[in-house]
């Protein structure tokens, strides 16, 4: 069987808020769901990592980028809608 694409995500927020939590809370959902042990979610506080969010181009939050596999993508918004 072929091993299955490790799919590496970055979830960026500013601060532990309310709408942050949820949005971690609805990514880590989506991806039990969807891609069951096959993908790391890495959470970024640019509150606490504020360059972390210029070297990424990332200006709204929650923002969520998929790293690999690549092209990168970014999906803004609260992610309600899967």
């Amino acid at each position: 069987s072929m091993a299955k694409t490790r799919i590496e995500l970055e979830l960026f927020v500013s601060g532990m808020t309310p709408k942050s939590l949820k949005a971690v809370e609805t990514v880590k959902e989506m991806c039990e769901v969807h891609l069951p042990n096959s993908y790391s979610l890495k959470i970024i506080d640019i509150y606490r990592e504020p360059e972390a969010a210029k070297e990424n181009d990332v200006f709204a939050v929650p923002t969520l980028v998929r790293r690999r596999p690549g092209p990168k993508r970014m999906f803004i918004g609260d992610l309600s809608d899967s």
